[in-house]
């Protein structure tokens, strides 16, 4: 846009045809309602029979992001723990933390396909309930005992 020395739009009035102040104001609610629309889609319940409302979805979502951020934190904190403490364990070398990262990664690339065909074939619940399953038992077999 052209402006004038006294910051008037050339050719332009203020109040006509939704330019000015208001008119970026305008153009900046309708970018932020559509970027909003994607990043916080209002959620339906019931096969989409009843929705949620824009305000408890977001919020809803918000929550979800919130959640996946600090789990991912968490895992990658948890990650970057077992190298240092398995640094610990023998100081003055790292083989046992590249030993560990061998085996992560040597696990990851063979069964990683296996277990998303598993995931994709069967049903979100019983994968769910197969993956912490598995979780609890290398929990109650690798943890302490009382002596």
């Amino acid at each position: 846009r052209e402006t004038s020395g006294d910051g008037v739009h050339a050719g332009k009035e203020e109040g006509g045809g939704g330019e000015g102040a208001d008119g970026d104001v305008k153009r900046n609610r309708k970018w932020w309602e559509s970027l909003s629309g994607v990043l916080f889609p209002v959620l339906t319940l019931h096969k989409g029979r009843e929705s949620l409302g824009a305000r408890k979805s977001a919020l809803v979502i918000g929550l979800l992001y919130a959640s996946h951020i600090f789990s991912a934190w968490g895992d990658r904190m948890w990650d970057f723990v077992v190298f240092l403490l398995l640094a610990l364990l023998y100081p003055g070398s790292l083989l046992l933390p590249g030993v560990y990262g061998f085996i992560v990664a040597l696990g990851v690339a063979v069964l990683g396909t296996l277990v998303g065909d598993w995931v994709d074939t069967y049903p979100r619940m019983k994968g769910e309930v197969g993956a912490v399953s598995v979780s609890m038992l290398g929990t109650f077999r690798f943890s302490p005992t009382p002596k």
